[in-house]
């Protein structure tokens, strides 16, 4: 069946910060796609969603403040399931390909931008779970499908057409 949970039929990012924030992560949403200028460049994601295709790319981006230190890592925890994924995926990364789930800062002082991505191989509920320096920041929910669902038509107000509306039968007194 295409039935999708009520939790993820708004179709918008669910992102839960785990409180309390004490990481300089500002912000963390999950997309259906980014445009990357390949140069180590700021990505700018699109489609900000909770809903993704089997083998399309889910995507994670993320901000900072001004926080970050050089060497401070954010790394992404994937699951399916319920069931964490992250060393098989990294075991799936070909050599010289860079690591599926670890962004270390070159920079500091300065707002920077992560990016994860995962090609979803199942239809299943997914997690990430968003870490800096190994502390627990962000974790994100989304669903993957076999297809998206199709919407169903809300109804809309339409005005009636003239019609009659029947009298009401007035009461007549009989002599």
């Amino acid at each position: 069946s295409n039935d999708i949970p009520p939790v993820y039929a708004a179709g918008k990012p669910l992102v839960t910060p785990v409180t309390p924030n004490k990481t300089p992560i500002t912000k963390v949403l999950s997309y259906q796609s980014v445009t990357d200028p390949n140069n180590g460049g700021v990505v700018t994601p699109q489609s900000p969603s909770d809903l993704f295709l089997v083998n399309r790319y889910v995507y994670i981006v993320g901000d900072t403040n001004d926080q970050t230190k050089v060497g401070d890592k954010v790394s992404i925890k994937w699951y399916f399931s319920d069931q964490d994924v992250t060393a098989d995926i990294q075991k799936s990364v070909p050599p010289g390909k860079p690591a599926c789930c670890v962004v270390s800062f070159t920079g500091g002082g300065k707002p920077q931008q992560f990016k994860f991505a995962l090609s979803a191989p199942v239809a299943a509920p997914g997690k990430a779970e968003i870490y800096y320096n190994n502390i627990l920041a962000d974790t994100v929910l989304f669903l993957v499908v076999d297809q998206f669902p199709t919407p169903t038509p809300v109804p809309t107000k339409t005005p009636l057409p003239d019609t009659p509306v029947p009298a009401t039968p007035a009461a007549t007194k009989h002599p």
